[in-house]
């Protein structure tokens, strides 16, 4: 009987002891829901001298007397009458939530950025992120509006954001001049209703729609989304450059916790590509997230195009869509650069060591010049740059010899 009594004295302490850590976790989570949602911007009507916001879920309901006035102000009442209509039917996302990239595309297609323009009044979106959902805004600014900085700070539009990893932080806002769309679903979106707004405004003030189109035409058709992706990128670079624009397939890797209670630590690879207004955007652009080159790696391309060449039923193939892929490695190798241990494809500086100490980016890479094995992964540039069996481009790092047939 005592025995009993302690059995159920310890199941009870241990089921207490449970209950507790539960009501613990919930008020954490509580007051991580508490602080992820709050907002900075009130709810409701804010305004100033010059500009009004008001909060989109009331362009479903009776016009706040504010608004009123302001619109009568500036003669715009029928295009503010034409704008509620043309916002009541856009398509709502998940739990009947707003979307951005959805009131962004009515806001511009549908002809009302157009019309309040024609009266001197801009309109655009401010987005704060919820718990269950986005919270918008609309505003609408005049020329010389001071519109409030707390305004500005959260400021949306459709491509000025990506995700490009799966931890904090996760998105990258573009800078000035710069728009994107993601890659993640391996496909180029090309059309205005699937494109982000602000990459298709760029590529209408560049006259670029159709050029795009082609790209987007020839980057979705290969196998090898990435290698691919990459090496279209690089042919249209020239082209998009001749119309003001810079072009750049971005890639980056993290590592976050999955599988059963976050046990496991999985890879994350997030793509997307930029589009650079090169009048806006400092001389020689790079994109980064995180201090670091975003770009895809061109010694990646190299690599595939050198050994892999889109290779279906372990046949390499040396031709697709007509192009000699070796010779079309030689030119991009071009590109390579001319000093420092990435001349040599596949390349990487040694941590250790100063240049011309140098390695192979894989682990289980030598140096081949040619067909020949000419270094271990760990080698000195030097010795190999001067050999003269060495000649670029076919100077490269990998597992097998892959020469540049000719």
């Amino acid at each position: 009987m005592h025995m009993a009594t302690s059995q159920s004295s310890i199941v009870l302490l241990c089921l207490l002891a449970l209950a507790h850590k539960a009501y613990s976790t919930r008020l954490r989570v509580a007051s991580k829901i508490k602080a992820s949602s709050a907002k900075e911007i009130p709810s409701g009507v804010v305004s100033g001298a010059g500009w009004i916001c008001q909060d989109i879920s009331d362009m479903t309901r009776a016009t706040p007397n504010e608004v009123v006035s302001f619109m009568e102000a500036h003669d715009l009442t029928s295009a503010y009458n034409a704008l509620k209509i043309g916002l009541a039917n856009t398509p709502y996302g998940t739990f009947w939530s707003w979307k951005g990239s959805a009131l962004a595309r009515e806001l511009f297609l549908g002809g009302h950025e157009e019309a309040f323009g024609k009266k001197s009044v801009k309109m655009f979106l401010t987005k704060e992120w919820g718990f269950f959902r986005s919270s918008f805004k609309l505003c609408f600014d005049t020329k010389d509006a001071k519109v409030d900085p707390l305004i500005l700070k959260h400021k949306f539009g459709s491509g000025f954001t990506v995700q490009a990893a799966c931890s904090s932080p996760r998105d990258k806002l573009m800078p000035p001049g710069v728009a994107a769309q993601t890659f993640n679903d391996k496909l180029v979106k090309a059309t205005p209703t699937t494109m982000p707004v602000e990459v298709y405004k760029m590529l209408l003030a560049k006259d670029a729609v159709d050029l795009h189109l082609e790209f987007a035409e020839k980057a979705n058709g290969g196998d090898h989304r990435s290698h691919w992706l990459s090496l279209v990128t690089w042919e249209f670079q020239k082209r998009f450059r001749a119309k003001g624009l810079g072009l750049y397939y971005n890639q980056f890797n993290t590592w976050c916790c999955c599988g059963d209670k976050c046990q496991s630590q999985c890879r994350n690879i997030h793509r997307w590509i930029e589009y650079a207004d090169l009048h806006v955007v400092e001389p020689g652009y790079i994109p980064t997230f995180r201090s670091t080159d975003s770009r895809y790696p061109l010694w990646k391309t190299l690599g595939w195009l050198r050994c892999e060449g889109g290779a279906k039923g372990g046949i390499t193939i040396r031709e697709l869509d007509g192009v000699h892929l070796p010779n079309l490695a030689a030119e991009v190798a071009q590109d390579l650069p001319k000093a420092g241990c990435a001349q040599i494809e596949g390349a990487i500086p040694r941590n250790s060591e100063p240049y011309p100490a140098c390695k192979c980016v894989d682990t289980w890479s030598k140096v081949y010049c040619g067909g020949d094995v000419m270094g271990e992964r760990k080698f000195n540039a030097s010795t190999i740059l001067n050999n003269p069996v060495c000649t670029r481009p076919d100077v490269y790092c990998s597992r097998k010899a892959c020469p540049l047939l000719r």
